[in-house]
Order: C-alpha cells, then sequence, then structure tokens
C-alpha cells in the first residue's frame, strides 16, 4: 500500500469520529463522499450550510493537519472558491474544525 494511501485511509479513519454534541460520526453527519487520496491526504465531498461542498486535508512537516474548505460548481462553466483555510490542526480537533467549517454551529 503507498504511503499516500496510508495517510488517506488514517485521515478518513480519524473523520469518522463524532463532532462535539452529535451523536452521529462526522461523515454520516455531512454526508461526506467520493473520497480521493491525494498527495499526503484526502479530498472529499460533504453537505452543509456554509457554502462548502469539498475538504481537502493535508498532513504537513509538523505532523497536523492543513485543511482546506472549497466551493466546486462544474458546469457550463467551472467555479472554484477556496472558502476558507485552517492550518496546523492536530489530530484531536480534527473533526470538530471541519464540522465548525461547514455547519453553522
Amino acid at each position: 500500500m503507498s504511503e499516500n494511501l496510508e495517510i488517506a485511509n488514517e485521515i478518513v479513519r480519524q473523520l469518522h469520529a463524532c463532532p462535539e454534541n452529535e451523536c452521529l460520526p462526522l461523515t454520516a453527519c455531512l454526508q461526506a463522499g467520493d473520497f480521493v487520496a491525494m498527495k499526503d491526504g484526502v479530498m472529499f465531498k460533504v453537505k452543509g450550510d456554509k457554502g462548502v461542498n469539498k475538504v481537502v486535508v493535508k498532513l504537513n512537516a509538523m505532523d497536523t493537519y492543513d485543511i482546506e474548505f472549497w466551493y466546486i460548481k462544474v458546469g457550463t462553466k467551472i467555479i472554484q472558491n477556496k472558502v476558507n483555510e485552517v492550518n496546523g490542526i492536530y489530530n484531536d480537533h480534527l473533526v470538530d474544525t471541519v464540522w465548525r467549517n461547514v455547519v453553522i454551529v
């Protein structure tokens, strides 16, 4: 198994935790899907309230996560807007950081 796939699988495993005050895993709450392994991370589709429909999570050199939140629309014209970026997130804050940037809390 490649190192990139191992990193992506570990991130997805961590995302299966429940956000604070929620009883379902984050991936279920956000209807996360279409997971794609990337260099040092993973990209996936989400549904939420804050105009975010793609999330990119990458492991950085400091062994923390950098997370990008995107709105991407594909049609006759491709629209790509980075909504937010959060860097240096420890694994125990990964789920809540994604939750707070995708859903109105």
